[in-house]
């Protein structure tokens, strides 16, 4: 199941020191908003990767399925002298609502957070605290409520309208390209080999750990594999085994099935690190039962 985990993160110097270590420009982000980010090595290689909020008194970093715990430890390698802590939050529950437009109970919920994207709110109940945000994935507004189980119970989040099953959050995550750590993309893999510089990657900002290669990649404006979108000619019967390869039409692997989902009856979407050069090409993926399967387009 989809969710996030959180990290607290608080003391004086914690915007700059954020800054320095994540890959878009956590300085100019105002209270009430949130930014996308990976957080990478010094060569450049993919630690982390989610959102970024900012909020009067502290900032959250909210990262799909369990990489709260190794990025916390990262970071509190570097803090030195800098006025920062960073805390995992534990027992993290997420809720993903679809805010197209947002229904009355969510909008009262979240007030003015849910009429726009890329916003965030934090509200206090009798059960906790709850982060409220907002984020478009393949152009759809979704709205997102992130915390403890007591807290979730005291606004009833489970009962409100437009609540996303599992499996329609899967198309839209796969159709937006947002990758999960570990799953989608390792360490193994540079930042820019995710392809989403436009949303996550600030080439403006100055230094940042990782921030060299980057620049060196975005100079060249040349990578050879990237994560793309695959669409898979495939009925309601068809299985595939994980970390299937994506071949060409000579037989030769182009890159590995990581996440799927079943995107209407005839056909499964798909995310895959593909080589660049293969890209354009129409590809193959064999099912559970080594039947060969159409891969009728990679997108961009």
């Amino acid at each position: 199941m989809f969710t996030f985990s959180r990290l607290l993160v608080t003391g004086r110097d914690r915007s700059r020191f954020l800054h320095n270590f994540c890959t878009n420009d956590v300085r100019s982000l105002p209270a009430g908003q949130l930014i996308e980010a990976f957080f990478t090595d010094v060569k450049a290689r993919i630690l982390a990767h989610g959102y970024i909020l900012a909020f009067e008194s502290h900032h959250e970093i909210l990262l799909p399925a369990a990489d709260a715990e190794p990025l916390q430890k990262h970071l509190d390698r570097y803090i030195i002298t800098e006025d920062v802590s960073v805390t995992l939050s534990p027992g993290l529950q997420t809720h993903i609502f679809s805010c197209d437009p947002p229904a009355p109970a969510l909008t009262a919920l979240a007030e003015a957070v849910t009429e726009q994207t890329g916003a965030c709110r934090s509200l206090e109940t009798a059960g906790g605290s709850l982060t409220v945000l907002t984020f478009a994935w393949n152009q759809r507004r979704l709205c997102a409520i992130c915390g403890p189980e007591a807290a979730m119970q005291a606004v009833k989040a489970d009962a409100l309208p437009g609540l996303l099953t599992e499996p329609e959050l899967q198309v839209l995550r796969i159709r937006e390209r947002f990758p999960i750590v570990g799953i989608d993309l390792t360490n193994e893999h540079l930042a820019p080999e995710a392809d989403r510089n436009s949303t996550a990657i600030c080439f403006t900002k100055g230094c940042y750990l990782g921030q060299e290669p980057i620049a060196r990649i975005d100079a060249l404006g040349h990578i050879n594999k990237a994560l793309r979108c695959l669409v898979i000619a495939a009925n309601d019967t068809v299985a595939l085994p994980a970390d299937a390869p994506i071949r060409n039409p000579e037989g030769t692997s182009v890159g590995l099935l990581t996440s799927a989902a079943r995107n209407d009856h005839e056909s499964i979407v798909g995310l895959a690190v593909i080589r660049l050069a293969a890209a354009e090409q129409p590809g193959l993926v064999a099912d559970n039962h080594g039947l060969l399967l159409p891969v009728s387009s990679v997108n961009a």
